[in-house]
């Protein structure tokens, strides 16, 4: 049975789609591969979509919860589709009886979905009528369908938009949404060697008309604002003229910029300004907050992957390694902190050497801070300013022992000294006029845990060892000194 002809039927009419835990009472406008596009939607809380109240309410034509006028509705999270138009008929099946909701459950392929449905009903014994008055609505809201797999898992990445940009995702527009978001994906999981999961795209009729959510795992980690029909005007250092528009701040780097409309595009580029679509600012803004958060994507499942492409270029060390010298748990947690960091790990096995080389320490941290000493190279390569020199901020050497004493008697971030170590560091930072991003030389022993305190409260902070930076040519912008802290 054709699902996408099932439902072509009912464009232009009144339709009600449950997605999730949620009903969308609207007007079919367009069937596409992957999602539905609803005109007139109205939002239905869920209890409402169950049982003798339901159809209550679809007899009388009440509605409730927020109205848009669009919504796109992801094919893979629909539970049922139901035509309210009495005036066309339901599609009747081999056995001759009549389908008139269209199920689709777990989030797996649609057309096996409606011809396994097809054929349980087929194959299952007709009901009596005894047996259809003896339901009730007590037994309609207790059947296990009620749950599906989708509502038990949380996404790896969802992107939340709101209604105002949903025809960014319209696949029958030029330049739409999903192409740059492929492409972000596949930008970023070259650059950390990593397989980037692919996104859930949804609209969410709570948001404001260009807003916009990024979230990980159920956690909004990005968010920002968009105007769908104009473009983002971002000024360069040899702009010789202001533009009149919206001013906005870009989501990505926080640079003040200007919202115009299309046909000024040109005329912005030659005074000066980098003109973007709406669609790139997003994808720009996705790629970014990915690789900020990349060490909580990395799961199990994507180190499995990475595994088995591992084994075929480089077999002799992993397959002699994994998991008979290096453990699973511990070589996920040093991969995991590798990109908590910002580093590659395109590496792999050779990262899975050197665990193997120390994991007799024991201790995770000490087994990360010693491997990241044998990939040392990587921090020039990424903090070094043309001129291969490291801008740095040291600390006196009062101020290192006191920091290795709180490191070395373990878990520093329990000490009661601990936080005011922390605002002392992060207030300091916030006042330096560096180059570039902030690196902190610190001890071994503390760099971990003060970065996992101080990543929130200081942007883009970086600490590093003199053991990981000896050879390097730095230059000091500042130096913290225990007398400051502790006067």
């Amino acid at each position: 049975m054709d699902f996408e002809w099932l439902i072509r039927r009912y464009v232009g009419r009144r339709i009600s789609v449950i997605v999730g835990g949620e009903r969308f009472v609207g007007t079919l406008g367009e069937v596409y591969p992957c999602s539905l596009r609803l005109l007139d939607v109205t939002m239905v809380d869920e209890l409402e979509s169950h049982g003798w109240y339901e159809r209550i309410r679809e007899a009388s034509g009440e509605s409730t919860g927020p109205t848009v006028p669009e919504a796109l509705l992801p094919i893979s999270w629909i539970r049922s589709v139901t035509c309210l138009d009495d005036s066309i008929a339901d599609v009747p099946l081999d056995d001759g009886s009549e389908l008139s909701d269209i199920v689709v459950n777990g989030g797996t392929t649609i057309h096996n979905n409606i011809a396994d449905l097809v054929a349980r009903q087929e194959t299952e014994p007709e009901k009596s009528e005894v047996d259809d008055e003896a339901t009730n609505e007590e037994d309609l809201l207790s059947e296990d369908t009620l749950l599906y797999p989708q509502d038990l898992i949380a996404e790896p990445i969802t992107l939340i938009i709101g209604w105002g940009l949903i025809r960014l995702a319209d696949p029958a527009r030029r330049n739409t949404l999903l192409p740059a978001l492929n492409l972000a994906r596949t930008s970023l999981g070259a650059e950390l060697g990593i397989i980037v999961p692919k996104v859930r795209v949804r609209d969410e009729m709570r948001l404001d008309e260009g807003a916009y959510q990024i979230v990980i795992r159920d956690q909004t980690v990005g968010e920002g604002r968009l105007i769908a029909d104009k473009c983002l005007a971002i000024p360069s250092d040899s702009v010789v003229a202001e533009l009149d528009g919206v001013v906005a701040v870009e989501s990505t780097y926080g640079l003040e910029a200007t919202w115009i409309e299309p046909e000024r595009r040109e005329k912005a580029e030659i005074l000066g300004y980098c003109v973007v679509d709406p669609t790139m600012v997003l994808a720009t803004h996705y790629q970014a907050t990915l690789k900020r958060h990349a060490g909580r994507l990395f799961s199990f499942d994507m180190l499995d992957k990475l595994l088995d492409q591992w084994r075929e270029t480089d077999p002799s060390s992993v397959q002699q390694l994994v998991p008979d010298v290096v453990s699973l748990p511990i070589l996920h947690e040093v991969l995991r902190r590798f990109l908590e960091e910002g580093f590659s790990i395109r590496t792999g096995p050779q990262i899975v050497e050197a665990i193997a080389r120390h994991v007799g320490l024991g201790n995770i941290d000490s087994i990360y801070s010693r491997v990241r000493q044998e990939f040392r190279h990587f921090i020039p390569q990424r903090f070094a300013d043309e001129q291969g020199v490291l801008p740095v901020v040291g600390c006196d050497r009062p101020f290192a022992r006191f920091l290795d004493q709180l490191g070395q008697n373990g878990a520093p971030a329990e000490h009661e000294e601990f936080p005011a170590v922390v605002e002392f560091i992060g207030s300091r930072f916030k006042v330096l006029d560096l180059p570039i991003a902030p690196v902190m030389v610190v001890p071994s022993a503390a760099r971990w845990p003060l970065w996992e305190s101080l990543r929130h409260s200081v942007e883009d902070l970086h600490l590093v060892t003199s053991e990981e930076i000896a050879g390097v040519k730095c230059h000091y912008h500042d130096t913290l000194k225990l007398s400051e802290l502790c006067p």
